[in-house]
C-alpha cells in the first residue's frame, strides 16, 4: 500500500496465467482491484471471504454502476475457487434467480431447484435490485442464505443500493441481509485513478511519465465532470495506444488534444463492431447477438464484446444489453475467456489485432467494410427468419 492505495490481485495464486503484463498484443482487463482510502473497507471484506468459516455472510457490495462491483466480486470468487477446488460456486442475478424459481415451481421441481442452489460453498447474487417483487421467491432466497450459514458457506451479493432502499424486498430478506456486512464501493479517488492509469498504461504498452498520468487523470475528470470509471480510464488508454502505434508522440499537449478535441463519434459503435466481426467470421448478426451456443458463435461474440470493451467507453451492462440483453457479468466472463484463449492461440491474437486495427480507422475508411458486412449478414438470413438489427 503506497499513498493510501491498495491492490487486490486476482492472479496472485497463479501468476503464470497473467496474460496482461508486458504483452502488447494481449491487452484487456485489469487482473486486480485498485482502491484507496475511501474504499479501504474492501480489503477487510476480501480477506473475510478467504477464511473458513467466513467472517461475514452475507457480504454485500453496493454502489452505482461502473465502479467495479462485479469485477471485484468475480475476482474474489476466482481466488475463493482456487482455495476451495473441491467446492462449487454458484453465480446468478436477481432476475435469473426468480425466473429459475418460477420455472421450478411450475414444473413441480422445487426439490431439484433447492438442491442445485444450496449444494454450493459460495453463492453469488448479482444485481439484487433486479429481484422482482415475488415474496415466495424471496423467502426461498432467505432460506438458501440460512442453509449456507449453517454449513459455513459464503454468500456474496452485489447491489446498487442498500437493501432497505429497495422497496420490492420483503422485510424478512432485508433483515437477513442486515445480519451480514455491507461495504460501499465508490469510483476511484485521485490516488487510485493514478495507480489504475499506471497499470492500464502498462497493459496497453504506453510509456507515460508521472506528469502525463497526472494530466490524463485530471483531463478525464474535467471532461466528464465527475470521477471517471475504470471503463472510461481504459478507453482513454486504448485510444492513446492506437495513436502511439501510428507514430504520434505522446507529449502532454497530445494527450490533452486527444481527450478534448475528439468527439464521442470517433469511437466505433457497437453496431459497427458487431458487423465487422460478423463479416470476418462469416456469420449472421442474429447469431452473434442471439442465444445460440455453437462454438463459432460463442467465439465471435466474445471477440466482439472484448473489442467493444477496449475501443469504447460502454460499460459491461451496456455491452450486454446490445448482445441480446446479456448480464454484465456474462460479458466480463466472455472477455476474460477470449484473453486467455489469445494467450495460447497466435492465430486468434492476429485476428483480434487485425479487427482492432480496422475498427480504429476513421469512419469513412470503415464504411466499405461495414456495408459489405451488413450485406453478408442480411443475404445469409433465411427468408422466414425475422431480421435483427444491431
Amino acid at each position: 500500500m503506497i499513498d493510501s492505495v491498495f491492490s487486490i490481485s486476482f492472479d496472485e495464486l497463479s501468476p503464470a496465467r497473467d496474460v496482461t503484463r508486458g504483452k502488447r498484443a494481449e491487452r484487456g482487463l485489469l487482473r486486480e482491484f485498485i482502491g484507496d482510502a475511501q474504499n479501504s473497507l474492501i480489503r477487510h471484506a476480501a480477506d473475510s471471504i478467504l477464511v473458513d468459516p467466513p467472517l461475514h455472510s452475507p457480504l454485500l457490495f453496493y454502489g452505482p454502476t461502473g465502479v467495479g462491483k462485479t469485477h471485484l466480486a468475480l475476482g474474489l470468487i476466482r481466488l475463493w475457487q482456487r482455495m476451495h477446488p473441491d467446492s462449487r460456486a454458484l453465480i446468478t442475478n436477481g432476475m435469473d434467480f426468480t425466473r429459475a424459481y418460477r420455472e421450478a415451481y411450475d414444473a413441480d421441481a422445487i426439490d431439484d431447484f433447492r438442491q442445485r442452489m444450496r449444494n454450493v460453498g459460495l453463492f453469488f447474487l448479482d444485481n439484487l435490485e433486479q429481484l422482482p417483487e415475488n415474496e415466495t421467491a424471496q423467502v426461498e432466497l432467505r432460506a438458501i442464505f440460512d442453509e449456507l450459514e449453517q454449513r459455513h458457506g459464503q454468500v456474496l451479493i452485489n447491489s446498487r443500493s442498500l437493501p432497505a432502499d429497495l422497496p420490492q424486498l420483503e422485510s424478512g430478506l432485508v433483515s437477513r441481509l442486515h445480519d451480514g456486512l455491507a461495504v460501499q464501493v465508490t469510483a476511484p479517488g485521485p490516488a487510485a485513478r493514478r495507480a489504475i492509469l499506471r497499470r492500464l498504461a502498462e497493459i496497453h504498452g504506453l510509456e507515460l511519465a508521472d506528469r502525463d498520468l497526472e494530466l490524463l487523470a485530471d483531463e478525464l475528470t474535467s471532461s466528464i465532470g465527475s470521477a471517471p470509471t475504470v471503463a472510461a480510464l481504459n478507453s482513454a488508454c486504448s485510444r492513446l495506444a492506437f495513436e502511439a502505434e501510428h507514430g504520434s508522440l505522446l507529449r502532454p499537449s497530445d494527450i490533452r488534444d486527444s481527450l478534448i478535441s475528439r468527439e464521442p463519434v470517433e469511437q466505433p459503435s457497437l453496431r459497427t463492431i458487431t458487423s465487422i466481426v460478423c463479416q470476418h467470421f462469416q456469420i449472421k448478426l442474429a447469431d452473434v447477438r442471439g442465444p445460440k451456443r455453437r462454438s463459432q458463435f460463442v467465439l465471435a461474440r466474445g471477440v466482439a464484446m472484448l473489442l467493444a470493451r477496449q475501443l469504447t467507453d460502454q460499460s459491461f451492462q451496456q455491452i450486454g444489453k446490445h448482445f441480446g440483453g446479456r448480464d454484465h457479468s456474462t460479458v466480463m466472463n466472455a472477455c476474460q475467456r477470449i484473453e486467455h484463449l489469445m494467450a495460447e492461440d497466435r492465430a486468434l491474437r492476429a485476428t483480434f489485432s487485425d479487427l482492432r486495427q480496422r475498427l480504429a480507422q476513421p469512419q469513412s475508411t470503415r464504411n466499405g467494410h461495414l456495408n459489405f458486412a451488413v450485406h453478408i449478414a442480411t443475404t445469409n438470413r433465411k427468408d422466414n427468419e425475422p431480421g435483427k438489427t444491431c
